[in-house]
């Protein structure tokens, strides 16, 4: 970066309120913002302190919106979305409180309707490979290991794909 301030303490502020009126915005993306804007870190620091003062930085508030969000919108699972946060800095008691929040029938349902779509891409595979590829889909979307694997042998079982759960 040059030496050549690219933008003042002010101008971030305006920049970074505007942004956080219209969306529920976190501490860590607003410090990588403001790092491609060639701000220091010290400045930074005021701009995030007035931010958070003023209500428009709220870390129970943002999580809670992402985490309604991702599972929502985006189908994701507990793990995926309690990883996402923890790389932008969540305590782990804020994560917790919100993942707490999920509604498990819509939990639930979410990761149904995802193995029933996935289920009708891999139609035809071998009952192994399906397996394989129906428990690939659930736990790369972050659902817990136990959840997907009970969903898929319901799944398999109730489509005559497998005998038992064993061969699957």
């Amino acid at each position: 970066m040059s030496s050549a301030r690219k933008i003042t303490v002010d101008q971030a502020l305006s920049r970074l309120a505007a942004r956080c009126s219209t969306s529920e915005c976190c501490e860590h993306d607003l410090r990588v913002s403001m790092s491609r804007w060639g701000m220091a870190d010290d400045e930074a620091d005021v701009v995030v302190s007035r931010l958070r003062g003023d209500g428009f930085i709220d870390d129970e508030r943002y999580v809670g919106a992402f985490v309604n969000d991702k599972v929502r919108l985006d189908g994701w699972g507990r793990i995926k979305i309690s990883h996402a946060l923890r790389l932008k800095g969540f305590a782990d008691n804020v994560i917790d409180n919100a993942l707490a929040t999920i509604d498990n029938a819509d939990y639930e349902r979410t990761l149904r309707v995802l193995l029933a779509h996935r289920a009708r891409e891999v139609h035809g595979r071998e009952p192994r490979l399906k397996r394989a590829a129906l428990l690939r889909a659930g736990a790369s979307r972050g659902y817990e290991v136990s959840l997907v694997s009970r969903f898929v042998n319901e799944l398999l079982n109730d489509n005559g794909d497998c005998d038992d759960v064993d061969c699957c």
